[in-house]
């Protein structure tokens, strides 16, 4: 997957090993500091890329979206350089994950993945399952950049807060493991 996105954004391959550890660097918030850092570097990156489409479209992704308009405004930076970030991660950690999810439960059952072999279109409810059951990010951490609040917590600037996606919609069959496939 990381190599599709590196190839929407026609980036040189000698970038790709060094973006690659700043994108997954930029997850771990075991290391909040190198995370900001990472964060700040691949800002820094999308940054240059941006300027860099304008001054010389090409045939890629940061191309039409920096030529992109909303009701004749373009896309301010700050959304698309954030955009760029998580696509990054997107590429490298959440798909990759997705997909062995989804390799697991199929080979785990045999069966289900007779029936994918049998009839591919079953391949999107295959995958609608899997991230229903198992999604490859189940905690999303976050910091907050200044003191707030948030359904009546108040919450100091630099805490760190954990969204648990994974138990936002739990199936009473998640312990028993991905479930039959649609019909």
């Amino acid at each position: 997957p990381s190599q599709v996105i590196y190839h929407q954004r026609c980036m040189p391959r000698r970038t790709h090993a060094p973006l690659q550890r700043l994108a997954i660097a930029q997850t771990d918030f075991s290391q909040p500091d190198k995370a900001i850092a990472a964060g700040r570097k691949l800002g820094i990156d999308c940054t240059a890329m941006l300027a860099s489409r304008r001054l010389d479209p090409k045939n890629d992704l940061v191309t039409r979206l920096v030529q992109t308009d909303i009701e004749g405004e373009k896309l301010p930076d700050e959304i698309l350089i954030s955009f760029l970030r998580q696509l990054m991660n997107a590429a490298g950690d959440t798909t990759y994950r997705a997909t062995s999810v989804l390799l697991t439960a199929l080979l785990d059952n045999p069966d289900q993945l007779e029936a994918v072999r049998a009839d591919r279109s079953l391949i999107a409810p295959a995958i609608d399952e899997a991230l229903r059951w198992d999604g490859p990010v189940l905690m999303q951490p976050r910091m907050a950049m200044h003191d707030t609040v948030l359904a009546e917590i108040a919450i100091p600037g630099r805490s760190f807060i954990y969204f648990a996606a994974g138990l936002a919609h739990p199936s009473p069959a998640l312990s028993a493991g991905p479930g039959p496939l649609p019909p």
